[in-house]
C-alpha cells in the first residue's frame, strides 16, 4: 500500500485544526461560547507574556539574537510571533494591502488612489483619475478609501486628501546621462562625442542644487546623484529622518526605509534585480516598485516618497513632511 503524500506543511495542518476548533466554538450557545472564548484569550495572553520574555532575553545577547533570527525563519515560529503581535507588519504595508482590496472598486469608477504617508494616525492619500474630478464622485470614493484604511489598519483614525502632483519614478535609461540643457554627458554615454563645457557644468551644478521646496513642495531632501546609482543596485542615504535606501532597477527608482520587512535588519548589501530587492540576511524578497513582501505578504518594506529632479533623486522622509 503506497503512502499518501501531501504538500500541506505540519504548521498549516495545525493552523487548520485551530480554525476548525474556533469555528465550532462560535456555534455554541451564548454561555458556552463566552467560556470558550475566555479560555482562548486567557491562554493566548499567557503564552504572549512568556514569548515576550523569551524574545527580550534572546535579543539582549549577541548569541541569542543570532539564534532568534534563525528561529524566525521557521514558518511556525514566525506565525506564532506574528499572531501575538511580537513581529508586526509596518502600517504602511498593511495600508497598501487594504487599498489593494478597494482598488478594483475605484478603477470601476475610473479612479485610483496613492498612499503618500501615515502621520499621527492620519493617512495622507492622493486621489487619481475621476477620483480627482467632480466633488460628488470624489467624496463617494474618498469614503470608500477611508473605510478600507480605518477598518483594516488600527493605527489609522482618518484620512487627508493631498493635492495631485507628479512624482515620476520611471526614467528612461538615457536620461541618466543627459545634462539639463538636453545634451548627453560624456561620462558613460555610449558613443557620445559631446564635450563638457563650463556652461554645461554650471547648468548641471545649478540643477543639482535646485531645492524642490522653493516651488512650494516642502519637506523634500536631496538624495544621491543619478550617476551614483548602480543599475541594478541601491545606495544607502542617511538623513535626519533616519536611514533609507534608494533602489534602481532598469530605470525604476524608488526609496524605502533601511529596514528589512522581515526582522528590521539593514539592507545595505541587499541584491537588486528582476523587479526584486533580496535581503542578504535571510533571503526575503520584496517588490522593487511597492516594497510589498514577495516571500511573505505580511513582511514588506516601508516606502517613502521619491522623485527625480535635475541630476539627483529627492526624498521626503517622515520627519520632513
Amino acid at each position: 500500500m503506497s503512502a499518501v503524500t501531501t504538500d500541506v506543511s505540519p504548521v498549516e495542518l495545525l493552523a487548520a485544526r485551530v480554525d476548525r476548533a474556533v469555528s465550532a466554538a462560535m456555534q455554541l450557545d451564548d454561555a458556552a461560547r463566552d467560556i470558550a472564548i475566555e479560555v482562548k484569550d486567557a491562554t493566548e495572553a499567557f503564552h504572549r507574556e512568556a514569548l515576550v520574555t523569551i524574545v527580550q532575553h534572546l535579543k539582549a545577547d549577541p548569541r541569542g539574537k543570532e539564534l532568534l533570527f534563525e528561529l524566525v525563519d521557521d514558518e511556525g515560529v514566525y506565525g506564532l510571533l506574528t499572531l501575538h503581535g511580537i513581529v508586526r507588519t509596518p502600517p504602511l504595508v498593511r495600508a497598501e494591502q487594504a487599498l489593494a482590496a478597494v482598488r478594483p472598486y475605484l478603477e470601476s469608477h475610473g479612479g485610483d488612489v496613492e498612499l503618500v504617508d501615515i502621520d499621527n494616525g492620519v493617512a495622507k492619500v492622493r486621489l487619481l483619475g475621476s477620483c480627482n474630478g467632480c466633488s460628488m464622485s470624489s467624496q463617494t470614493l474618498t469614503n470608500a478609501v477611508q473605510t478600507a484604511l480605518v477598518d483594516n489598519v488600527p493605527e489609522i483614525a482618518g484620512i487627508e486628501v493631498v493635492p495631485t502632483e507628479p512624482e515620476p519614478t520611471l526614467i528612461a535609461p538615457e536620461s541618466l546621462f543627459r545634462r539639463p540643457d538636453g545634451d548627453l554627458a560624456t561620462n558613460g554615454a555610449p558613443g557620445s562625442t559631446h564635450e563638457t563645457t563650463p556652461a554645461t557644468t554650471a547648468a548641471a551644478a545649478a540643477a543639482s542644487h535646485h531645492d524642490p521646496s522653493a516651488s512650494g513642495r516642502d519637506g523634500w531632501v536631496r538624495g544621491p546623484a543619478l550617476l551614483e546609482l548602480p543599475d541594478p543596485g541601491l545606495v544607502r542615504t542617511d538623513l535626519d529622518g533616519g536611514s533609507f535606501i534608494v533602489v534602481h532597477d532598469g530605470g525604476v527608482i524608488t526609496a524605502f526605509r533601511n529596514e528589512c520587512g522581515h526582522l528590521g535588519l539593514e539592507l545595505d548589501d541587499a541584491e537588486v534585480g528582476r523587479g526584486r530587492v533580496v535581503c542578504d540576511h535571510h533571503g526575503f524578497q520584496f517588490d522593487v516598485m511597492t516594497g510589498a513582501g514577495l516571500t511573505d505578504p505580511d513582511a514588506g518594506l516601508d516606502p517613502i516618497p521619491s522623485r527625480v529632479e535635475g541630476v539627483h533623486v529627492w526624498l521626503r522622509p517622515p520627519e520632513h513632511r
